[in-house]
């Protein structure tokens, strides 16, 4: 290329003949500005080629920044969409439940009962010790049917019921609706009788449980309990001013 230049340069003057001195100092003058100048464009373009490299190096690397930094990302937002994949099958779930509770349920069709049958799993059930179940289906029977045959029995047996669980307020409540309502009963008043006067004395109220005892002693003779009735009352006599056992004289 310089060389090119040269010739380019020189090629005019040789086309007009010899060189005089001053016109061959003005030559020499020429080429050296020339070679001058072909230096400088050397240098500017090293240094532009080194600038473009060093550009090129930059770009390269902030790619590679970029590219690392769009790979962190994209696993952040790869874990966001897993936790809430997550989120969104636990809510389903919560309101897949939360439906199933609203939904109307259907109602099985209950076998209807007899008092008959009322009073037999009632009597069975306190028997087996079940007092809450048994309580409830003798008292249905006592709604549905005050005039049943078992009815007495099953008044009798509430109070039986309470008794054995040593509920004695809540037990002579019932025998008492034995001898208000069923006043012909007698195996039943017997029970109520002596339950009434039982629990009294269980209850250290001596003077209503000798009233009960009495007229269950002078009326039920036959009773088996009687025996136990009239020992209850010596005992009651005999320790009536001790208030571990009397607390009402």
């Amino acid at each position: 290329m310089r060389v090119l230049t040269l010739l380019i340069f020189i090629a005019p003057l040789a086309a007009g003949g010899c060189f005089t001195s001053s016109r061959g100092e003005a030559l020499e003058k020429r080429v050296d500005a020339l070679t001058k100048l072909h230096g400088v464009s050397s240098r500017e373009a090293a240094a532009a080629r080194k600038k473009i490299a060093a550009d090129l190096q930059t770009a390269v690397t902030e790619l590679r920044k970029n590219n690392a930094e769009s790979a962190a990302q994209i696993e952040r937002l790869q874990r966001t969409v897993v936790v809430l994949k997550d989120s969104v099958d636990t809510m389903t779930r919560q309101l897949a439940k939360i439906t199933a509770q609203l939904a109307p349920k259907k109602r099985t069709k209950q076998r209807v009962l007899t008092p008959a049958q009322m009073f037999e799993q009632g009597k069975q059930m306190i028997l087996q010790g079940q007092h809450l179940a048994g309580r409830k289906l003798l008292r249905q029977l006592l709604v549905t049917a005050p005039s049943d045959p078992n009815a007495a029995e099953a008044q009798t047996l509430l109070g039986d019921s309470y008794y054995q669980q040593l509920k004695f307020i809540h037990a002579g409540v019932e025998y008492a609706k034995v001898l208000a309502s069923y006043p012909n009963a007698k195996e039943q008043l017997a029970r109520a009788y002596y339950g009434l006067g039982m629990g009294y004395y269980q209850r250290k109220q001596c003077r209503d449980a000798r009233s009960f005892l009495k007229t269950f002693v002078q009326r039920y003779r036959k009773h088996p309990k009687r025996g136990d009735a009239r020992k209850t009352l010596k005992r009651m006599w005999r320790y009536r001013r001790n208030k571990a056992i009397c607390t009402q004289p």
